[in-house]
């Protein structure tokens, strides 16, 4: 093997592993509740009296996509509202207005979709589906001032 090709092997070596470590996924910021914490999450909505955004996504998606739309949420709501991040398997333990909201049409076709409800679990504020970037700044500009008018 030539000092060529070994520093071919090594590039390509290389190559393979960042993107072995490039996947999209993301970590949860630290303002940002799991389901498993969903009364703590309410509590914390009532006494700030926020409404609770629900984020259903998949954190550990290939998609940098949905892991761009998913941190444009999390750092657009956050000072208007308490942020929820629903796994896919997470189902089972939503409210029903959720699980309504997340099944809805308005919601699209693709992750994340992002449901705001009151803190009482009773209405529907504003559905967020995914959209591409250019448009999601405004959806979440939108949703910020439907908050505000509450």
């Amino acid at each position: 093997m030539t000092i060529f090709s070994k520093i071919n092997f090594l590039l390509i070596l290389l190559t393979l592993l960042v993107f072995s470590f490039a996947q999209a996924s993301f970590i949860i910021p630290n303002h940002v509740y799991e389901v498993s914490q969903l009364k703590a999450a309410q509590q914390k909505a009532k006494s700030n009296r926020k409404p609770i955004t629900f984020i259903y996504s998949d954190k550990n998606t290939d998609c940098g996509l949905a892991t761009e739309a998913s941190k444009d949420v999390f750092q657009g709501l956050k000072k208007y509202s308490i942020i929820v991040y629903v796994e896919l398997n997470d189902w089972k333990n939503l409210p029903a207005i959720v699980r309504y909201g997340i099944n809805s049409t308005e919601s699209g076709k693709y992750i994340p979709k992002t449901i705001i409800v009151d803190s009482d679990f009773k209405k529907i504020i504003c559905i967020l589906p995914y959209v591409k970037n250019s448009q999601r700044t405004k959806l979440i500009k939108q949703a910020q001032a439907i908050i505000l008018r509450q």
